[in-house]
């Protein structure tokens, strides 16, 4: 507050970024978007960070504000959030940040807009990267993604064969038990519609 009210953009921007972090972070989430869309609002309209710095707080905003537009149940706001977010990841130099990018667009397209083949594309690109820059926590979500993007089309070899890549890399990461079985929930619905009930 007393950093906008004294045009202290930049400080303002931080300010607002860590409260909407910490709101989150407590399950206040409608707080965590106002701090957000206020942090959003003054980069639009001020730009008081330039270069790549401000580029990859404006990419962590819009990355924030996604989730919670997803926890709102608001699909037009989380669009809008990710179709930016993309855009502003082909200025960004972190290979990290423009992997999760479209991983954020292929779950968003595969359980928000029920396309799945423009979201086994979003995470095609988001699996190059990640194993160009050796960013195994994402290429196992890519792979994930693409193996949710098959089952979802009745593709279950290419699920299963996804799936099972997504699973060998979730378990070579430590502390990832979440994320490994939810890799193995997908896989045992693979099973599941297949017909193979013992393995599922």
């Amino acid at each position: 507050f007393h950093c906008t009210r004294g045009e202290l953009w930049a400080e303002a921007v931080r300010y607002h970024q860590l409260a909407g972090k910490q709101a989150e972070a407590v399950h206040a989430n409608q707080l965590a978007w106002d701090h957000c869309s206020q942090a959003l609002e003054i980069m639009q309209r001020r730009a008081p960070i330039g270069d790549q710095e401000g580029s990859e707080i404006t990419f962590d905003l819009l990355f924030a504000r996604s989730n919670l537009a997803w926890m709102k149940g608001d699909v037009a706001q989380q669009e809008a959030d990710i179709l930016a977010l993309v855009e502003q990841a082909k200025i960004l130099l972190d290979p990290r940040r423009r992997t999760e990018a479209y991983i954020q667009q292929a779950n968003f397209l595969c359980n928000a807009k029920d396309e799945y083949e423009k979201a086994h594309q979003a995470a095609e690109i988001a699996l190059k990267l990640a194993e160009e820059h050796n960013l195994a926590r994402l290429a196992a979500s890519a792979w994930q993604q693409i193996g949710v993007a098959c089952l979802r089309s009745d593709q279950y070899s290419p699920a299963e064969q996804a799936l099972n890549k997504s699973i060998a890399l979730w378990q070579s990461i430590p502390e990832e038990d979440i994320a490994l079985a939810e890799a193995m929930i997908y896989l045992a619905q693979v099973h599941e519609r297949t017909g193979d009930i013992a393995q599922a």
